[in-house]
C-alpha cells in the first residue's frame, strides 16, 4: 500500500499518524482527516486538511518547489467565541 510506505520513508508523515490524525492519499494528494475545529455554534467539528503529495517514486516524496498551499475541507473555522478565525 502506497500511503505505509510513505509513512515508513517520511518521518513527517510517520508523526502524523502517530499523532492520531486518519491519513489517506488520493491521487496527488494528502488527505489529513479528523483536524477539530469550532464552528459558529462553538461546537467542535471535525475537517480535513488536504495538500498536494508530489513523488518521486510510489513511496518516496519528491521536493515541493514551493508550493505549501493547504487546503481546508470543512466549515469556516472559528475562534472560542464562535467569530471566523481570519488569516493574518
Amino acid at each position: 500500500m502506497q500511503l505505509q510506505h510513505l509513512i515508513h520513508n517520511n518521518p513527517d508523515i510517520a508523526r502524523l499518524q502517530e499523532d492520531g490524525f486518519v491519513l489517506s492519499v488520493d491521487g496527488n494528494y494528502l488527505l489529513v482527516d479528523k483536524i477539530p475545529y469550532l464552528n459558529p455554534e462553538k461546537k467542535v467539528r471535525y475537517g480535513t486538511l488536504v495538500c498536494m503529495l508530489p513523488l518521486a517514486t510510489p513511496d518516496k516524496l519528491a521536493p515541493v518547489n514551493g508550493n505549501h498551499t493547504v487546503y481546508f475541507i470543512g466549515e469556516k473555522p472559528c475562534d472560542p467565541d464562535g467569530a471566523v478565525l481570519r488569516p493574518h
